[in-house]
């Protein structure tokens, strides 16, 4: 009687691959990861700017609505230089900061005043800006009522976080993360106080030197 034979199963050519196929897929979704991940963070930082950027301009039209009605009144000078910055800020949501004088807060996290960003609650303050109006008025002897020409300057809450000089004239970029000593924005306008202002008064403004 033939006792029928066992065979045995060949060793697959195949054998091992499904490991190093796995090691492959993983080495390359890495390579991936790591050529995207800068891409995506820059895509990141831009969007957050240019969010920036368009809160800048609506805290820059919120300080002329504020000083045409009459709830704002800015200082008349014949300077035109950027605030100073000492590394601290004092203000309340929609005032006139106590600490860095003649600065106006508009808060936008909602938390009652403009504060440096993680001071003292991590990511706050991200989204505050500080608003430098600056009146100017350059006739012997002009008054608040003759009317006045307004710069409105916009800068991040960060602009303060330290002691190095702000800048002006030039606007932050709406890519990356943006230089937070440059104005998010930056509006010139023309103030007339309703009643007040004479013709007169305007023309000695524009033809002074």
């Amino acid at each position: 009687m033939n006792t029928p034979k066992h065979k045995h199963p060949r060793p697959s050519s195949q054998s091992g691959y499904t490991i190093l196929e796995s090691l492959m897929a993983i080495v390359v979704v890495t390579v991936l990861m790591v050529a995207v991940a800068p891409l995506l963070a820059f895509s990141f930082a831009t969007r957050v700017q240019a969010k920036r950027v368009e809160l800048g301009s609506k805290a820059a039209n919120t300080y002329i609505d504020a000083v045409r009605s009459g709830a704002v009144t800015p200082t008349l000078t014949t300077q035109t230089d950027p605030p100073t910055s000492a590394g601290s800020l004092t203000c309340d949501a929609g005032q006139v900061c106590t600490s860095q004088a003649d600065l106006y807060c508009v808060d936008n996290d909602s938390d009652g005043k403009c504060t440096l960003p993680n001071d003292p609650t991590p990511g706050k303050g991200l989204m505050d800006m500080i608003v430098q109006g600056v009146a100017i008025n350059k006739f012997k002897d002009a008054k608040l009522e003759d009317g006045y020409q307004l710069i409105v300057r916009v800068y991040r809450s960060d602009a303060f976080k330290d002691s190095s000089p702000l800048q002006q004239g030039k606007l932050q970029s709406t890519k990356g993360l943006g230089n937070p000593k440059v104005p998010l924005s930056e509006i010139t306008t023309q103030i007339i106080i309703g009643g007040q202002t004479s013709f007169q008064d305007i023309e000695n403004r524009l033809t002074a030197p």
